[in-house]
């Protein structure tokens, strides 16, 4: 029995193909010798159950799915014990079966786990009643769920979770992005984008964060040491109202690539699954790339999967009419309307915290804008685009007219190349400064060259 287990235990740490292979020997040989009548089957059945769960769940999508496969195959396990006993060898005829010894009923029908995993057909009248939803910050933070605080880097949104932190630790009220006053509440910290002593700690407490309210989880006390997820997930509190990620892409286990879709979903599950158990709001934070469109929905960095798995999504940017400040807003919610973004502004303040004194970052609430922040982005976007646009145009007109007016395709982008001109604001030059909008072949000539020709 402990040779079996011992054996199986290893063999899930090894090579991931092999682990299902493993388990499936495992349960075949446990099973068989829970027939022969050794004792302890049903602890070395739930221990394999545990090791397999944990080695496998990440890849397989989520706890549930590895428990239903394990289950699957030790029903199997039992199936065939049963089909093809033990030749007798005298004992007693009142032994238990297999199934009874390890402890989940007859061999004949599936175990009472693997078919609470099982799916079924219910009539509504079965289902769930149904339930409000409960938010932490109405329309735009539900409890329980997976969002996401996107935005450029160095634009505010360590300053901004920080304000909202601040709010909720005191029970104050923030009407402006939906929170109420009311009792104070819990908040669980994953930081790793900043130091924690000389950056966290006097943001918070600048902002006035209730720090008894806070839990922070990190391998040494000064912050450093990330948990991974969703492998860590057991050593966070259950009894948090929220859950911020600074950021979520430093959690995900080395060797991992989020930029696979099948991946990166295997990993966000879980963490969606243990929102939903906990009740806790999780916010994850991540920043947008660099793509020249003004779609907002292009603009999650790492893996598009992040907008798909989380419920709530939170847009930050620049604010176009003020240097030092951003916006904020719902950019997707699959329980509530976007509405209008909010403003804030950057500024400093001075701390001192036993002893330690100095200056740090803080932002404040200055008003509401007139549009969305899926708007306010695309409009950012255009601008920039614009300008980059008017810069690749008078590059082509002016280096078309030091050519006498025309020149071969291939001496064009190999010099447009050079002059670090995007080929998104070549394609929209050469529809304002050639001659019908688009190169031409050289006439007269057989094979000849493309012509970029200046429109006079």
């Amino acid at each position: 029995m402990a040779e079996t287990l011992a054996t199986a235990v290893a063999g899930l740490s090894g090579d991931v193909g092999a682990r299902h292979d493993v388990m499936t020997r495992a349960t075949a040989s446990l099973a068989r010798l829970a027939e022969q009548g050794h004792s302890g089957t049903e602890d070395a059945i739930d221990t394999l159950r545990e090791r397999f769960v944990t080695a496998v769940e990440v890849d397989r999508g989520g706890a549930a799915v590895a428990v239903r496969e394990f289950d699957t195959a030790l029903t199997g396990a039992l199936t065939k014990v049963a089909q093809t006993p033990t030749p007798p060898t005298g004992e007693p005829d009142d032994l238990p079966s297999a199934a009874e010894l390890i402890g989940i009923g007859a061999a004949t029908t599936q175990p009472e786990a693997a078919q609470s995993n099982r799916p079924r057909a219910r009539a509504v009248s079965e289902m769930a009643k149904a339930e409000p939803l409960e938010w932490l910050a109405e329309g735009r933070i539900p409890r329980g769920k997976v969002g996401l605080l996107i935005g450029e880097e160095g634009a505010g949104k360590s300053l901004w979770w920080v304000w909202l932190v601040g709010k909720l630790t005191r029970g104050a009220a923030a009407p402006e992005f939906g929170v109420e006053a009311g009792p104070p509440m819990s908040v669980t910290l994953i930081v790793n984008a900043d130091g924690w002593s000389d950056t966290v700690l006097p943001r918070l407490v600048v902002a006035g964060v209730d720090l008894d309210r806070l839990t922070v989880v990190s391998v040494d006390a000064d912050g450093e040491g990330t948990p991974v997820l969703p492998d860590d997930l057991d050593v966070l509190p259950t009894n948090s109202d929220l859950l911020v990620v600074d950021e979520w892409l430093t959690t995900v286990p080395s060797g991992k690539s989020v930029k696979d879709a099948q991946v990166a979903r295997a990993l966000l599950v879980p963490i969606k699954d243990w929102a939903e158990r906990t009740g806790t709001a999780v916010v994850l934070v991540s920043h947008t790339n660099r793509v020249a469109t003004g779609s907002s929905r292009d603009a999650y960095a790492n893996t598009s999967e992040l907008r798909k798995v989380a419920r709530f999504s939170l847009l930050l940017a620049k604010d176009r009419d003020n240097p030092n400040g951003f916006t904020i807003g719902v950019e997707k919610s699959n329980l509530a309307g976007a509405g209008a973004a909010l403003r804030f502004v950057n500024t400093v303040a001075d701390f001192d915290i036993d002893g330690v004194t100095g200056t740090t970052g803080i932002c404040r609430y200055s008003g509401e804008a007139d549009e969305t922040a899926s708007e306010l982005f695309a409009q950012a976007r255009d601008e920039t685009d614009d300008s980059e646009s008017k810069d690749a145009t008078d590059w082509l007109r002016e280096f078309l007219e030091d050519h006498n007016g025309s020149a071969e395709s291939a001496l064009v982008l190999k010099a447009a190349k050079a002059n670090l001109v995007s080929d998104r604001a070549l394609a929209k030059a050469k529809r304002k400064v050639l001659a019908g909008g688009r190169p031409q072949k050289q006439k007269g000539v057989k094979d000849g060259p493309w012509l970029w020709i200046l429109d006079t």
